[in-house]
């Protein structure tokens, strides 16, 4: 669902923590567990993956799949789920993370749990930086190859831009 309100998520970028559009400690009414070690996180996520500029956790009570995208309701529940927002105004997928025994537990460790894995899992980066990987492949799509140099150690590529 992506008319979720800011309110209902979790929003880290470099500048730190949200909620809501204003710095957060808290997340529906629960610490934020672990916050140096989330913007730790996602310092290496961007570092990585520059168009990503921001990354949204939610605790939601829509289950899922492990690193599968869905539809979360935006309620408050024990799910967490994770996507990105790139820098040019485009999100990616809502993606599940994980089932959490307690709703306030998934408020307070969701946040570290996603950027945890979209950091060291394989299937879990692959689902939440989709958006990223799709906008690389449309820009490598713009251009056709029509000739490439080598000469010693230089390669040029000519190209041809795709759009008339």
């Amino acid at each position: 669902m992506s008319d979720i309100p800011n309110t209902g998520y979790i929003t880290i970028n470099k500048d730190g923590v949200f909620v809501g559009g204003k710095t957060a400690t808290t997340y529906r009414e629960g610490n934020i567990g672990f916050l140096g070690k989330v913007k730790e996180n996602f310092a290496e996520i961007q570092r990585e993956n520059p168009g990503i500029q921001e990354l949204h956790v939610g605790a939601f009570d829509t289950a899922g799949f492990f690193a599968k995208p869905g539809n979360p309701s935006g309620n408050f529940g024990k799910y967490a789920w994770c996507r990105v927002k790139l820098f040019d105004g485009r999100f990616g997928d809502w993606v599940f993370g994980i089932q959490y025994s307690f709703s306030t537990d998934c408020a307070s460790f969701g946040a570290l749990y996603c950027t945890t894995h979209v950091c060291n899992n394989f299937s879990m980066r692959l689902a939440v930086l989709n958006a990223v990987l799709n906008m690389k492949n449309k820009q490598k799509e713009q251009y056709k190859t029509i000739s490439v140099i080598k000469a010693g150690s230089y390669r040029i590529t000519i190209e041809k831009n795709k759009q008339k």
